[in-house]
């Protein structure tokens, strides 16, 4: 009996032995949880944190361009891109020229027959960041020009504008300019003369190479008193006007790839 009652008391003390351990080994491993500095949670940095960062790479990303009424959009899956138009324009016709070196994607929209009647003709010039055109004649042989239209030329320009809506010397007088675009004018006041505007965009469509898009529109007028090298008022048909050069910044505003 004295040997059964000792083997109790032994297995009673091996228990409170085995609860002791438990205990001890959970009570230290809460210890050093609570009492552990805490790990700092990394935020996701969003866009508008790394424009304030001026150590950090900024990325421009343009802004949603909403449909105008009367409006649509050409959409090419082939070279992965589209912009939007006016209907007034009329429908557009694509074409893709190779250079001896990159190539020059084109949207042409003509609203009439050109040289009959007042109307629009303008071309979306998207020129490979490395196109070359090979022009050649009888006079001078043949010679390689590398484009002009590319991103590197444009900021060239608006950093030569310094911010002022004025000619530089070298162009035709701007009278549009933001951060990434600018548009030139170039209008006569008197009858039968064709005005212009010319708008340089900085793009990313990096399936076709192209970083920035140039768009030429004409205005063919058989009539009217237009305001020289300057928008007219809208009363002022057919003239180059506030709504014409929104329509020019709206198109090269709308390029995007797909």
């Amino acid at each position: 009996m004295k040997t059964q009652k000792g083997f109790a008391v032994l297995e009673g003390l091996l228990i409170l032995v085995i609860i002791a351990i438990i205990g001890g080994t959970g009570w230290y491993a809460w210890h050093n949880n609570h009492n552990a500095t805490p790990v700092k949670k990394t935020a996701l940095v969003t866009s508008s944190k790394l424009s304030s960062n001026k150590s950090a790479p900024q990325i421009i990303n343009p802004a949603p361009f909403k449909l105008p009424d009367n409006w649509t959009w050409y959409v090419d899956t082939q070279y992965g891109f589209k912009a939007a138009y006016p209907n007034a324009w009329g429908s557009p016709q694509f074409s893709k020229s190779d250079g001896s070196k990159g190539s020059s994607y084109w949207l042409s929209f003509h609203s009439a027959p050109i040289g009959v009647a007042e109307g629009v003709t303008a071309n979306l010039i998207l020129d490979s960041t490395d196109y070359v055109f090979s022009g050649c004649n009888d006079s001078r042989g043949c010679t390689d020009v590398p484009t002009s239209n590319t991103a590197a030329n444009v900021r060239s320009n608006l950093q030569a504008m310094k911010g002022k809506s004025e000619s530089n010397g070298s162009m035709q007088p701007v009278i549009y300019n933001d951060d990434s675009s600018y548009i030139t004018i170039l209008t006569n006041p008197g009858e039968g003369e064709t005005d212009l505007l010319d708008g340089y965009q900085i793009i990313s469509l990096p399936a076709i190479n192209v970083d920035a898009a140039h768009l030429a529109f004409e205005l063919l007028k058989v009539s009217g008193d237009c305001s020289q090298n300057k928008v007219s008022p809208e009363s002022t048909q057919p003239c180059i006007t506030q709504s014409t050069l929104d329509n020019v910044s709206g198109v090269l505003k709308s390029i995007q790839s797909l």
